[in-house]
C-alpha cells in the first residue's frame, strides 16, 4: 500500500447534512453549558454577598453603594443555575428576580437599561415586566427583605 492509498477499515460514510447538523448541535450544546454565566455577564455582580441556608443571599448595602440609586441592577448569585438579580426601586426599596426568559428559558443581557433575551428577542424592563414579546409573563420574582444594613434575597 502506498501513502496515497491509506484506508481506514472502520470509516463510516456520513452525508454533508449529517455533518452540518452534528456540528450545529455541538455548538449549541457547548454554548448552553453555562448560559447563566453568559446571562449575567453584562450585569455587574454585588460585592460581599453571603450565601445563606435555603438558597438565600445576604447583600451588604455598605459594600454596594450603587444600590442607593433607583434603577441599579446587580447579580447577587445563582439559584439552581439561574442568575438572581437585585434591583433598587427607590430609597431602601428593592425587587429581586430570576434572570431567565419566561418564553423559552433563554439567557438575558442587560442592554440600554433593559433585559433582552438573546434567543428570541423578548425584552423586559428592570422591573421584570414584559415590554416586547414573544414572552408573555414577567420574570419570576424572588422574595426580598431589608434591614438598615443588608438586603436578603430568597
Amino acid at each position: 500500500m502506498t501513502s496515497s492509498e491509506i484506508t481506514n477499515e472502520n470509516a463510516v460514510e456520513i452525508s454533508r447534512r449529517t455533518l452540518v447538523c452534528g456540528a450545529f448541535l455541538a455548538v449549541i450544546s457547548g454554548s448552553t453549558i453555562n448560559m447563566s454565566s453568559a446571562a449575567a455577564a453584562s450585569i455587574p455582580s454585588a460585592k460581599g454577598v453571603k450565601k445563606l441556608a435555603g438558597g438565600k443571599f445576604q447583600v451588604p448595602l455598605s459594600s454596594n453603594p450603587t444600590l442607593k440609586k433607583a434603577g441599579t441592577i446587580l447579580v447577587v448569585g445563582e439559584s439552581k443555575g439561574v442568575p438572581v438579580a437585585l434591583v433598587s426601586t427607590g430609597s431602601n426599596s428593592f425587587k429581586a428576580m430570576a434572570l431567565v426568559c419566561t418564553h423559552a428559558g433563554g439567557p438575558l443581557e442587560f442592554i440600554d437599561k433593559q433585559l433582552v433575551c438573546m434567543l428570541h428577542g423578548s425584552v423586559f424592563g428592570i422591573d421584570g415586566k414584559v415590554k416586547i414579546s414573544p414572552a408573555r409573563t414577567a420574570l419570576p420574582s424572588i422574595k426580598v427583605s431589608t434591614s438598615a444594613t443588608t438586603v436578603t434575597v430568597g
